[in-house]
């Protein structure tokens, strides 16, 4: 429903986009994961004296002024002002929209609107939102100044700090901090500890209010943009999402990616962007949301101290040109190399935000599009076998009319066929209308996705004021659920029929080019098919973990968490990658996403209809270390959910009528996987790296396609009962539930007992590299230099160490720092980011520790960066001169920058188990690999306790010999050779130039 995501974050999970019609049906189409938004259980909004009730509810809905525009809130109650005595300035209340002893939602005598909201978290999310983005950018639109100005804004020098300053606060209070353009907003966020509630609200209130936009910033950031664009233009999904738009939109500026256009931005200036951010940064169109474990007034205040002084500014303008109706089909088709599956959407134009339709397209999306049990689901991919995937949604945007859209990746030569099938079953709804079943499963998924997306402080605070800016209701969620549960079938077949109309009908195909080798011969292909809630006010107590041996082989792990209603399953066993070679590779993979396609009790369909009946999910999967089986449900389907749960561990049947549809699927993973730079990079190391010792960590999950192919229904239900179940086990279930009933039902049901356990796979020579002497000297010997020719634009390095890391093992705390103090931890920082970042060499740069499992099968510390074919050899020189330095003396790596880099550690993992599953997938994980289901509890600990010497200690011992390769279209320019490098002396870096990374504009 919401605004079209144009800030990509790239990292490893940004990339995966929501892709069914449950998640996406009131979401962003390339959404970060803590801005996802979904829908919730209803609650009371306004907790006010009846008198006031009516007044403040107008300024709270949809229907009223408040819709416009955040400040635009025109009536109060004298009871709900808050004295001012001792208030001075601009940071008086003029009024109250909501105010209860857990929120209070206030608007400012400068128009500034502050949401406040006590959750029960240990994490605080301070949030700014500036009511401008891409579409609202008049005269300078195509210059992507929204997004320009926010990697400005955030960090930069303001009138309270500079950006030396800034940085130096930030990393204070944990570094963890984002910024986002979408169409219609930019935000920005940190997310820290309650006690550091005042400095994250005082950062990013003057971040928005104060910029300077210095020219020597200005002249940074627009290099990191202009590498953006360049990253954006080897990027398939990003290609084809540019399409959709520019198909759907002839005016409106929605055609116009909000990163902008690279030859338009080379023509700005830093005065058109400083104009800009005067223009529209000014306290009557900004919104500022907190929610943390924190007295809402006590929050307010904290706001209120730091905007005193900005006066409010001229209206911002949001008037944008209407786009025409859509009077006949449209079609348009583009080639990508190296794509493997094509991708193709079918979207038809419906209706904004604030449309009463918008509950019967929603849900409409969901049944069709939202779940394994979904209508096109089970017909196009299941039983036609045309597409890999397909999904559905209805993107209503606030600021114009949207599309109910088909999102379809599938094998080219089978477009026309898809889009046919596709367009019949929209006939089919038209005149058959959606069976009750399937709209009460429907109805369940929104439910139950909006619980799943409401567990952290920061999805709290993010969805109350985005729902704030795009419909003046800061509940339009809860709201949107009970509106949700009125629709009826009728309705639903109504807006079917009133929508699907074939001469509306827009077609939009992104092909591999080695299928469509031209554009003409592209268009051929389509010319045929292309018809011309709120949280608990209470602190909730959570009890600890506890542990029960079920048997000597199977450690069940519970754990009552009563935060949210809840409930995770989790089951592990020792394995994965690491019980395949060269022939198996690929088989676990397989097997485990066959688990779901029917048990002997029931088939695929049945399996899929269920979870979707309670809104809940399942999956299984392979991983390097292990195998996984994880579902979720509510607290009150814990009972049946486990039933079903159990059936699908102890009785999966791999028949063979769906072995088939899933190879193909599999395929076509394989068949793409090199379309995406950092994949291709990746794939190519972990061969160069592990291959020579005959490491299994050589190999990608997926496999090979001439594996997969091959294999059998009776290989994969001999790998299954021969490998992957009979091994030690840990199942963990944490939620809303008694541990004590937890025991009760599993005991019932046992997964996957067994008598005979299999030991994990023998463990393989070391690197022999890894065993060198530690140099005297800083400095790093490259044993290998390998080179792979791509057809990407950018070219992808990864540089891996010999540092034989293991889990568990005690030499991942010092590494851990240094990886931080080189790269940041999560966020980027530290030497490599600050140096290659700062001179406009990439677009991303990061390291990583991927331990091994155990010593006979160690992993190694890797650094990655995504730059162009022509600045290879400069970042290769940039990362191996900055990791020996963690080698050098205290002056050379900055103590304070250790010390610094210890807090960034703790606070982003503190940040990371806030949810059942994240605690559970913890605790199981460490208990299964023989650590104790509470070793994680002293992670933090053990991080303050490394010392500056151990850093550079196992630096000299096991970051001092590496491989190097390079994924890159110009193998020609690499000219990075083999040998030792020593360092006496480091160049300069200056460690506190950014303190916010940013997600890649769309």
């Amino acid at each position: 429903m919401n605004t079209r995501i144009v800030c990509l974050a790239l990292a490893v999970a940004f990339s995966a986009s929501c892709q069914n019609a449950g998640s996406k049906s009131r979401s962003a189409a390339k959404l970060p994961p803590a801005e996802t938004k979904a829908v919730g259980k209803p609650s009371k909004a306004l907790d006010v004296p009846p008198a006031e009730e009516a007044a403040v509810a107008k300024s709270a809905s949809p229907s009223s002024a408040a819709a416009t525009a955040p400040a635009a809130a025109t009536a109060a109650s004298p009871e709900l002002l808050q004295s001012t005595a001792d208030m001075a300035g601009y940071g008086v209340e003029r009024f109250r929209i909501v105010s209860s002893p857990d929120e209070v939602i206030a608007v400012l005598s400068n128009g500034t609107t502050v949401i406040c909201k006590r959750v029960s978290s240990p994490a605080v999310s301070v949030r700014g939102y500036c009511y401008t983005g891409g579409v609202f950018e008049g005269k300078w639109l195509g210059g992507g100044l929204s997004h320009l100005l926010e990697h400005l804004v955030a960090g930069g020098s303001n009138e309270k700090r500079t950006e030396a300053e800034n940085r130096d606060l930030l990393q204070k209070i944990g570094n963890d901090s984002n910024a986002y353009t979408t169409d219609d907003h930019t935000a920005y966020f940190i997310n820290t500890t309650t006690e550091h509630m005042e400095s994250a609200v005082d950062l990013v209130c003057n971040w928005m209010l104060g910029a300077k936009i210095t020219p020597e910033e200005y002249r940074r950031e627009y290099l990191v943009v202009q590498r953006e664009l360049e990253m954006g233009k080897g990027e398939p999904d990003s290609v084809f999402y540019y399409m959709t738009a520019a198909n759907r939109f002839r005016v409106s500026p929605a055609r116009i990616p909000v990163i902008g256009y690279q030859e338009v931005i080379q023509g700005l200036s830093r005065d058109d962007v400083y104009n800009y951010f005067k223009l529209a940064y000014v306290p009557n169109n900004l919104v500022f949301s907190v929610a943390g474990d924190i007295d809402p007034e006590k929050m307010l205040a904290a706001v209120k101290q730091q905007v005193k002084h900005a006066k409010p500014g001229r209206d911002f303008s949001r008037d944008i040109p209407a786009e025409p109706k859509v009077v006949s089909p449209r079609s348009m088709v583009g080639t990508f190399p190296g794509l493997g599956q094509a991708k193709l959407q079918l979207a038809m134009p419906t209706v904004q935000l604030q449309h009463e339709d918008l509950y019967a397209l929603d849900l409409l999306a969901t049944a069709l599009g939202g779940g394994e049990s979904s209508i096109f689901t089970e017909v196009l991919r299941d039983k036609k076998e045309l597409v890999s995937s397909v999904s559905v949604m209805s993107w209503t945007p606030s600021y114009t009319d949207g599309s109910f859209q088909i999102d379809i990746e599938l094998d080219a030569a089978k477009v026309p066929q898809a889009t046919e099938a596709a367009l019949e079953l929209l006939e089919k709804v038209k005149s058959d209308g959606i069976d009750e079943q399937r709209l009460v499963r429907a109805k369940t998924q929104l439910r139950a996705n909006h619980i799943r997306n409401m567990q952290t402080a920061e999805a709290v605070a993010s969805l109350m004021a985005t729902d704030f800016i795009t419909t003046g209701d800061p509940h339009f969620a809860s709201h949107y659920v009970e509106r949700i549960e009125k629709v009826n079938a009728d309705q639903v077949k109504a807006v079917a029929k009133k929508y699907f109309n074939g001469q509306r009908l827009l077609t939009t195909a992104l092909l591999p080019t080695e299928f469509a080798p031209t554009l003409p011969k592209a268009e051929q292909l389509l010319r045929p098919v292309s018809p011309a809630t709120t949280q608990p006010s209470e602190k909730a107590s959570d009890g600890q973990i506890v542990k029960i041996d079920l048997d000597e082989n199977t450690v069940l792990l519970a754990r009552r968490i009563t935060t949210t209603p809840l409930v995770v399953m989790q089951l592990y066993t020792l394995g994965g990658l690491t019980a395949e070679d060269e022939k198996t590779n690929g088989l676990g993979n397989l097997t485990m996403q066959m688990v779901s396609r029917g048990t002997k009790a029931r088939s695929a369909q049945q399996v899929a209809e269920f979870w979707d009946s309670i809104g809940g999910d399942f999956d299984a999967s392979c991983g390097n270390n292990s195998w996984s089986w994880t579902a979720s449900c509510m607290r009150e389907d814990f009972a049946k959910a486990y039933d079903a749960f159990a059936d699908l561990v102890n009785n999966p049947t791999f028949p063979d009528a769906e072995l088939q549809p899933m190879k193909k699927r599999v395929l076509a993973q394989i068949q793409g996987q090199d379309a995406d730079w950092t994949n291709q990079a990746f794939r190519y190391f972990k061969k160069t790296y592990y291959g020579p010792s005959n490491s299994p960590y050589q190999f990608m999950a997926t496999g090979t396609a001439a594996n997969v192919e091959a294999f059998t229904a009776e290989q994969v239900k001999s790998w299954y009962a021969s490998q992957v179940t009979p091994r030690k086990k840990v199942i963990a279930v944490f939620g809303d539930i008694d541990p004590k009933g937890v025991e009760a039902i599993v005991r019932k049901t046992p997964l996957a007992r067994t008598e005979k356990i299999v030991p994990n796979r023998p463990g393989v020579a070391a690197n022999a590299p890894g065993k060198g002497a530690a140099p005297k000297v800083p400095g790093v010997t490259v044993e290998k230099v390998a080179l792979n020719k791509t057809e990407q634009a950018l070219a992808g390095v990864v540089v891996g160490y010999n540092a034989e890391s293991v889990v568990g093992k005690p030499e991942n705390f010092p590494i851990a720092v240094g990886d931080t103090m080189a790269s940041g931890y999560q966020y980027g920082s530290g030497y490599l980011y600050e140096i290659l970042r700062g001179r406009g060499l990439v677009y991303v740069v990061h390291g990583q520790n991927s331990p091994g499992l155990n010593d006979s099968l160690p992993g190694t510390f890797m650094v990655y960066a995504g730059c162009e074919p022509d600045k290879v050899n400069e970042v290769i020189d940039v990362i191996l001169e900055n990791i020996a330095r963690l080698q050098g003396s205290p002056q050379d790596v900055n103590v304070d920058w250790f010390n610094r880099s210890k807090e960034l550690i703790v606070v982003a993992e503190a940040l990371d188990n806030q949810t059942p599953a994240q605690q559970a997938t913890q605790a199981a994980l460490d208990e299964l690999y023989g650590l104790g289901y509470t070793w994680h509890q002293r992670f933090a600990d053990n991080i303050r306790a490394v010392k500056l010497d151990d850093v550079r200690d196992i630096a000299a011992r096991r970051l001092s010999r590496c491989v190097v390769t390079v994924s890159t279209p110009k193998p020609d320019l690499v000219t990075t050779r083999e040998g030792t490098r020593e360092y006496k002396a480091f160049s300069a870096v200056e460690l506190t130039p950014r303190g916010i990374q940013h997600d890649a504009g769309k």
